[in-house]
């Protein structure tokens, strides 16, 4: 048996928030601890300021992992961000300190210091570099692999498109290059009966053979909102749901959309319960059109592994998805969902007859889109990635 390693997940972010890349972490740091690390999520922050209890509920954790936070003052000099410079100094003293032997992160910065200090770095992109510092430490670890430091730092990427983009723009080697998908915890969804009749009632959706479409995630830019709204114009005798976003867009959207009658803008749920929304829903939509931001910026349709996908295939319900290159990575057309052309309406209204006129197609994509879910879970997923940090 393998010995347990002393695993530090290092990212500067607030463990409170909403955003799925948190979600991501706080499951990974489970995962890595249920395969047998020693893991401790270290974050900025003061411990007496987080209700710890709280914060697991939130995102359904069960088996919970230690938590540092590394208090660091809002500094700012000139644009620079000096408070966050230091984060990845004290934490750099800590991981000395403790004798990590595995520092994880998505941040090239850290990564790139944790390596310098003789400390095994695992990096996991979902994005190329977006700073110059960033692009700078990329480039140096690049360098350090390419001349046999493949032991010292490990790259990973969310899908085969980002490690294609990384190789193209900083010359790294393919096969130097994890690509690991992101995952779901099935957990939530095991727990869930499946009929849907609860949330179909709470929503006023009685009418025989009406059936469920929902959304779920955020509402920035590029998510596909414009889609549902249309969709739910030329399908009246059905009704579409939109679960998720912040404060501010919802209530413009249900000021903006109100004529829609069958369309609802659910709002926020925490993380935990997101399973009875999907698996209360008969198809599953996720629009992205063909430029994807986060947070109303940038763009990731070419690269993105979004986790929704995969609940969304956790909950064993159809799918009906955008054609883009990453997504296409996982989900089949006619085998485990239905692929529909970005932003073009017959294409998505193609799909979305297609589901209403044939159980059969929906039992079958359902039934496979659960297979799916089983092969991506976060538990499988770290057990891969410490197989290829050891490897």
């Amino acid at each position: 048996m393998e010995r347990s390693r002393k695993l530090a997940y290092i990212m500067p972010i607030d463990i409170r928030s909403r955003y799925a890349h948190v979600v991501n972490i706080m499951h990974m740091c489970q995962a890595f601890k249920r395969s047998g690390q020693d893991v401790t999520l270290i974050v900025p922050g003061h411990a007496g300021s987080v209700d710890l209890k709280m914060i697991f509920d939130q995102y359904g954790i069960l088996n919970d992992f230690a938590i540092k936070f590394v208090p660091i003052p809002a500094v700012k000099v000139g644009r620079v961000d000096a408070g966050g410079r230091l984060f990845g100094i004290w934490t750099a003293l800590y991981i000395l300190r403790d004798r990590i032997d595995l520092c994880y992160t998505r941040l090239p910065s850290i990564a790139h210091i944790s390596g310098h200090l003789g400390i095994t770095s695992v990096l996991e992109m979902h994005m190329p570099p977006t700073s110059i510092l960033d692009a700078w430490a990329f480039a140096q670890i690049v360098g350090q692999i390419k001349k046999g430091g493949r032991t010292r730092y490990k790259v990973m990427a969310i899908s085969n498109r980002l490690a294609e983009i990384l190789n193209n723009r900083f010359d790294l080697p393919i096969s130097d290059v994890f690509v690991c998908h992101d995952a779901v915890d099935l957990g939530p969804y095991n727990a869930v009966a499946s009929d849907g009749n609860d949330l179909k009632r709470q929503l006023g959706v009685v009418k025989e053979g009406t059936l469920l479409f929902t959304y779920s995630g955020s509402l920035y830019e590029g998510r596909g909102v414009e889609m549902i709204v249309e969709l739910a114009r030329r399908f009246p005798q059905n009704y579409f749901l939109v679960v998720g976003g912040d404060e501010l867009r919802i209530k413009s959207c249900r000021r903006e959309f109100d004529w829609v009658k069958n369309l609802c803008f659910y709002g926020y749920v925490p993380h935990k319960d997101v399973a009875h929304i999907l698996k209360g829903s008969d198809v599953l939509l996720m629009p992205h059109a063909r430029r994807v931001t986060v947070d109303g910026t940038g763009d990731i349709s070419e690269y993105t592994s979004p986790m929704k996908m995969f609940e969304y295939l956790a909950a064993a319900k159809p799918i009906i998805a955008s054609n883009l290159p990453s997504i296409l990575e996982i989900l089949k057309h006619g085998e485990n969902a239905l692929i529909a052309e970005p932003e073009d309406i017959s294409s998505w209204s193609a799909c979305v007859s297609a589901l209403l006129g044939n159980a059969g197609l929906r039992r079958k994509l359902s039934m496979a889109a659960r297979v799916t879910a089983e092969n991506n879970t976060w538990d499988k997923r770290a057990t891969r990635i410490m197989d290829f940090i050891v490897s």
